[in-house]
């Protein structure tokens, strides 16, 4: 996460990310594509970039979805424990700051349901 950009951010996740993939296809996940590029699996399933980058992409989850609780993964097998670290000390200290700041008033921070947005069919 650093003061990186979203390609050195990348370049951190996507050897260890990739052969977690490899696992995953060991496992046989019904419905999964094993033969995609990292480019292609990470759409969708990866929020990856400095913590501004990974803010803005936490808050277009929870602009459009009204998402109210995300899991995130800092680590796979083989990377370095040391960019797990710093990752998790980025994010506590840069990103979570920023989307409770960016996300008051929105109604379920009040103790209120969020709102129901709209339903997106096909691509």
């Amino acid at each position: 996460m650093r003061g990186e950009s979203t390609r050195e951010a990348e370049e951190r996740v996507q050897e260890a990310y990739e052969k977690m993939y490899q696992v995953y296809k060991g496992w046989g996940q019904p419905g999964e594509r094993y033969d995609l590029r990292f480019d292609d699996l990470k759409k969708e399933r990866l929020i990856v970039g400095n913590p501004d980058e990974v803010m803005e992409q936490v808050m277009e989850y929870h602009c459009e979805f009204g998402v109210e609780f995300m899991n995130f993964t800092a680590h796979w097998p083989g990377m370095d424990p040391n960019v797990k670290l710093e990752t998790i000390r980025q994010f506590g200290e840069r990103v979570i700051p920023e989307v409770k700041r960016a996300t008051r008033g929105t109604g379920y921070r009040d103790g209120e349901n969020p709102p129901n947005p709209p339903l997106r069919m096909g691509a």
